[in-house]
């Protein structure tokens, strides 16, 4: 295993550890069968999509060392969320859609030093009180390629990741990276993570999208093929209906707190 292989590793069970021990909530509602909370740990901003008793946390923001929650604002089922992490300001938008069953992240960092993204590992983690979850990746490679990652976990539910690729053009042309196998993995290990490029991301770069994701999930998992199909598609449709309802809505919070209020306060 290679050196950035093992620190990845390092990360994941540090991460999970702290997830199940010593996380703090910011925020919780329950859909039906299904809550979410949003809350932070030593490390991490995550999503916490839980069926009844069976988790898959999803990150939002990542700190390889000490992260703190400065604010945190909140307007109905949507968050902004600014938080200072050893590699540079970091804020997050969030939105989530009970209609529809689908939440929405974007993360913009400031660099503080160079970020070459070597330990950082997949961004999706399932979570169970046992010792391990049973799960099931029924996406391809076709899929992933595209940004999608379809799972399901026994008895619980599923759920659809879609990584808006398009919103990562300025991290790879800074970084000249491709975004090959960024989106995928092998249970439990799945999600997304930050391509490496053959240069690091620098302050000079300036405020950067790290991830912009979209997931729908269900609390019913499918059960054969057909199903699989049916699922993937329902799921998907529910993210580009929700897309299209936020794009005519325009966005909860100005832009000037991504853009300009951001950037002053990062100076």
């Amino acid at each position: 295993m290679r050196k950035d292989e093992l620190a990845s590793a390092f990360w994941r069970i540090v991460q999970i550890e702290e997830l199940l021990s010593d996380r703090r909530r910011l925020w919780s509602r329950r859909f039906d069968d299904t809550s979410i909370d949003v809350v932070f740990t030593r490390s991490g901003l995550w999503i916490v999509l839980d069926w009844g008793g069976t988790s898959a946390a999803f990150r939002t923001a990542f700190s390889p060392g000490a992260l703190t929650v400065k604010k945190c604002s909140v307007d109905g089922e949507s968050l902004l969320i600014d938080a200072d992490t050893r590699i540079g300001r970091q804020i997050c938008e969030i939105g989530v859609s009970a209609a529809d069953a689908v939440f929405t992240f974007r993360t913009l960092v400031f660099p503080r030093s160079y970020l070459t993204f070597e330990a950082w590992s997949r961004d999706i983690v399932p979570l169970t009180p046992g010792p391990q979850v049973d799960g099931v990746v029924h996406s391809v490679d076709d899929d992933h390629r595209a940004g999608q990652l379809h799972a399901s976990i026994a008895g619980e539910g599923s759920f659809l990741y879609l990584q808006d690729l398009s919103s990562l053009s300025a991290l790879c042309g800074a970084t000249r990276a491709t975004l090959a196998h960024t989106v995928g993995g092998e249970w439990p290990d799945v999600g997304f993570v930050p391509p490496r490029g053959r240069k690091a991301l620098s302050p000079s770069d300036g405020p950067t999208v790290l991830t912009h994701a979209h997931v729908a999930w269900k609390s019913v998992a499918p059960n054969d093929p057909g199903q699989v199909v049916e699922d993937q598609l329902a799921l998907l449709a529910a993210i580009y209906l929700e897309a299209g309802r936020a794009q005519a809505r325009g966005g909860v919070h100005s832009p000037d707190v991504w853009y300009g209020d951001a950037g002053r306060g990062g100076q």
